[in-house]
């Protein structure tokens, strides 16, 4: 370590020694470590709100996917065969649920549709 007037050291350039205030070494070597703590605290700080944003974005991603994956990827209106496979039930079941009111569905000439959002609505009720 170098010796100068910050850390508290008397020089007598005639006697060639050196005097270190130990109190006044300690004092600066804190400071200088406070200031490190605070920019360690900062560059932690712009770390977590950068996580968060991360966090935020990931979650739009998420959103986006699945409303592609359900407005893209599923019918709006499923057969009585497509809401068997969905609801993992055999036919005959899935007309009884029509024919009892269970599942609500559409007529459209002489097809019988049901709603993709009725279905979810009764998975929905199965989970409740």
């Amino acid at each position: 370590m170098r010796c100068g007037a910050s850390l508290g050291c008397n020089q007598d350039m005639n006697a060639r020694s050196v005097s270190v205030d130990p109190e006044t070494v300690v004092r600066e070597l804190v400071l200088q470590a406070e200031a490190r703590i605070t920019d360690a605290e900062a560059a932690l700080a712009g770390l977590a709100g950068a996580r968060a944003l991360l966090d935020q974005l990931r979650d739009a991603v998420a959103q986006v996917t699945d409303a592609r994956a359900n407005h893209f990827e599923r019918p709006r209106l499923y057969t009585v065969a497509q809401a068997a496979a969905a609801l993992a039930l055999s036919e005959s079941k899935v007309v009884k649920m029509v024919g009892s009111g269970e599942l609500a569905s559409v007529k459209i000439g002489a097809a019988r549709r049901i709603p993709a959002v009725v279905i979810d609505a009764y998975l929905d009720g199965l989970a409740a």
